[in-house]
């Protein structure tokens, strides 16, 4: 493991290597990929200098407008078009094909998008991001001392692509002694082939983790010996290199702690405006689900989707150590895992839970959890959660590779709800294979889920490494092809070059084509859902022994249920999702089935008619939460509460 103060003291003027985080990127987080490598080279003992060029970029076009772009359809890749001029050249024409194919949408490649085409205002910033380019990069070329470094390494993910490029070019042509090296998402497989076969300037690209195979490489270049290198490293001819077969790859204990030094302190010397500031945490690779039943379409994990994790001990130690050194700048940490180990709902959580951290944690995890494993999400310091919610429809689900049933999609939001863990999730509508019923059987439900928190809306889209990319026949996908923004971005390589650069692509499938049936329909429930939001609850509390169920949504049929002995029982009980075998030996029901099933029935259908129970085929689920475990109805019906106190005990 590599030791907590590897952390470099060197100063810049004896550091050797140079690692750039480019625009357009957040400049709230640092970069993760950046940080453990700087920890790797330290560990043999070459210092490295991090240079956050994304934070200087955001200085001089402000923060506001960069938040403006993000909410453009990803697809669109604005950050990369804004550095196309500085990469290929000016070109009017293509910038006017831009503009009106891409951001005005002519291209109707986000036909259903509600925010599909840009404004006339925000295309106006998206020129004026694009005006300073020239500025910015003659900036990062004279205020930095490249003729000290001998390696220069970039980090691309999402929208970083371009620009990397961009700089990587000017400074090819300034300082021809650099070694150019890329490396990150935008990098892996055949697309980082594809960047060191069309682009002269870049001469190493890492197609793998770059913790295994950067730090040897530079360690032997920096040495004068011959480097060696393996398949995750593609190094020019002007570089001789040994062949060597790939090492084993570091266990995930093993990898260095990041080094944050640099993004803070260059984020505390900017001119920016206060943000709230997180620490990315990496503690597994890889997906437990996804390596067994891989997500139709999913296309993270392009490596490798074992599943691996640190120790409940090594992430931990972690973690104590990223507070204690940088605690005095936040204590918010997003975990960047695909998934939550789930070893570590008995280990690290439980940790968590009782130290003296009080951190606010973000993960991603499977929405097929039990109340127990929320609560503790919640208790460890985790505020929001990114589900695989995505649908409420059994046949949709089956079809996504999902591993779940609607009913425990709302099971999983109404807990989320009941601890007041935030869901960040996605309704998904253009999947190949849905037929317009699917929807409009979901859209019946919402009205009853009111309370919970929404969705966005999700346009299904197709990503590289996905199962709908890799075997797009399977489902019925034909003619794909990239993203139309794609020959925007690289105008100068042909259409097999391009798709080879390609992450988000479109493709021609029969529910495409229906969609304008109904996709109106599903985003008008969704936004409804929002709005609706603000002011709705449906809970529940105890009074004088009866169980009182309170109903503000804006669906309910009456606003108090006061229930029979009986119903509490039964609506307790179905807190989780009960199967009605379940219920029939809880009630000591007698009979055959259908007279058991009626007898049930008798018990629960004022409950099932005013929506605050579910029933589906023969499970059942109550949609109300207790106000037990912190849940408090929104202000904007305090005033209403004391008619839940008045009145006689009416059963329900």
């Amino acid at each position: 493991m590599s030791s907590k103060n590897s952390h470099s003291n060197h100063s810049s003027n004896l550091s050797s290597v140079a690692l750039v985080n480019m625009p357009v990127a957040a400049t709230q987080t640092p970069s993760l990929g950046l940080s453990i490598l700087k920890s790797a080279l330290a560990d043999l003992d070459i210092a490295a200098d991090v240079h956050y060029l994304n934070i200087k970029y955001a200085e001089m076009v402000g923060l506001e407008v960069l938040e403006a772009l993000e909410t453009l359809p990803t697809a669109q890749l604005v950050g990369d078009w804004i550095f196309s001029e500085a990469l290929w050249g000016k070109d009017p024409e293509r910038d006017r094909g831009y503009i009106e194919d891409i951001l005005r949408d002519a291209s109707e490649d986000h036909l259903f998008h509600e925010n599909r085409a840009a404004s006339e205002s925000l295309i106006q910033e998206v020129l004026r991001c694009k005006d300073c380019v020239d500025e910015f990069l003659d900036h990062c070329l004279n205020a930095i001392p490249w003729e000290q470094y001998r390696i220069v390494g970039f980090t691309s993910l999402f929208q970083q692509h371009i620009a990397a490029l961009a700089m990587a070019k000017k400074l090819k042509q300034h300082y021809p002694h650099l070694v150019i090296v890329f490396g990150g998402a935008n990098c892996v497989d055949d697309m980082g082939r594809a960047v060191i076969d069309n682009f002269e300037f870049v001469d190493v690209v890492c197609t793998g983790m770059g913790e295994n195979i950067f730090p040897p490489f530079v360690s032997d270049y920096l040495s004068g010996k011959t480097p060696a290198t393996n398949s995750g490293l593609l190094v020019r001819g002007s570089i001789p290199c040994l062949p060597q077969p790939a090492g084993p790859a570091k266990t995930m204990d093993d990898l260095a702690y990041p080094d944050f030094d640099d993004f803070f302190a260059q984020r505390e010397k900017s001119s920016l405006e206060a943000e709230k500031l997180s620490m990315l945490v990496e503690t597994s690779r890889g997906c437990w689900w996804g390596q067994k039943h891989h997500c139709t379409f999913c296309g993270l994990n392009a490596e490798s989707m074992k599943f691996k994790f640190k120790s409940s001990q090594r992430a931990m130690a972690e973690f104590q150590y990223l507070v204690e050194r940088y605690g005095h700048y936040t204590k918010t940490i997003a975990v960047v895992d695909n998934i939550i180990p789930m070893d570590y709902i008995k280990g690290f959580l439980v940790e968590l839970r009782d130290s003296e951290l009080n951190l606010e944690l973000f993960y991603e995890t499977k929405a097929n959890l039990k109340k127990e494993h929320i609560q503790l999400y919640r208790q460890a310091g985790l505020s929001s959660i990114q589900p695989g919610v995505e649908s409420f429809s059994n046949r949709l689900l089956k079809e996504m590779n999902k591993g779940i049933t609607g009913l425990q999609n709302v099971q999983f939001l109404k807990w989320c709800l009941e601890f007041g863990l935030r869901p960040m999730w996605n309704y998904m509508v253009g999947f190949p294979g849905e037929v317009e019923q699917d929807h409009f059987e979901q859209m019946a439900l919402m009205d009853s889920l009111s309370h919970f928190y929404p969705p966005d809306v999700s346009w299904v889209r197709i990503d590289r490494y996905s199962p709908f990319h890799n075997t797009p026949e399977k489902f019925g996908i034909s003619n794909l092809r990239p993203f139309g923004s794609f020959k925007y971005l690289y105008p100068d390589l042909d259409e097999k070059q391009r798709e080879r650069m390609a992450y988000f692509f479109l493709a021609d499938f029969e529910a495409k084509q229906k969609m304008t049936e109904y996709a109106f329909d599903v985003r008008q429930a969704i936004q409804k859902w929002n709005d609706d939001f603000i002011g709705s609850a449906l809970f529940h509390f105890e009074l004088d022994e009866q169980l009182v169920v309170a109903d503000y949504r804006p669906s309910a049929v009456k606003n108090v249920y006061r229930l029979t002995p009986k119903q509490k029982i039964i609506y307790e009980a179905c807190d989780q999702i009960r199967g009605e075998s379940y219920l029939f030996k809880l009630m000591d029901l007698t009979g055959t089935t259908e007279q058991m099933r009626n007898q049930l029935s008798e018990i629960v259908k004022p409950l099932v008619d005013g929506k605050i129970m579910l029933h589906e085929d023969s499970r059942y689920l109550s949609l109300s939460v207790s106000i037990n475990n912190g849940f408090f109805p929104p202000e904007s019906i305090w005033a209403r509460l004391n008619e839940l106190f008045t009145g006689e005990l009416v059963e329900a």
